[in-house]
């Protein structure tokens, strides 16, 4: 019993500092929008896997609690407009000279495709 108590204590810690970062956080730099996302479906197949095993309320409720905690965070992470979702992440790269610089999602990959298509090239010597 003391062990459940203990642990039910540091998860509501934990999700407190999580909310807590969540909404002093204004922008998304330095964190992946696609590894919160991870994060909530590998919530919730844990929280699904509890729940077939029959496992306690003490337990169930605290994964339950971290799965909405973590769909609230994909709201955060993603502006979601309707039923259409933006993923037009901008990426922040900084020039040799230091000015920041922004490029979309589209403009990287197009360098990326130029940089394999040679790497392909090379290879099929």
């Amino acid at each position: 019993m003391v062990v459940s108590l203990l642990h039910s204590v540091f998860d509501f810690l934990a999700f407190k500092n999580d909310i807590q970062f969540w909404n002093k956080n204004k922008s998304m730099e330095g964190l992946s929008a696609k590894s919160v996302v991870v994060s909530f479906i590998s919530q919730l197949i844990v929280f699904l896997y509890l729940l077939d095993n029959d496992t306690s309320w003490m337990i169930l409720a605290s994964s339950g609690a971290g799965c909405c905690i973590e769909a609230w965070k994909i709201g955060k992470a993603v502006h979601i407009e309707g039923a259409a979702v933006q993923y037009d992440v901008l990426m922040q790269t900084t020039l040799i000279t230091g000015m920041p610089t922004t490029m979309t999602r589209s403009e990287t990959c197009s360098y990326i495709y130029v940089v394999l298509d040679c790497v392909k090239t090379c290879y099929d010597f």
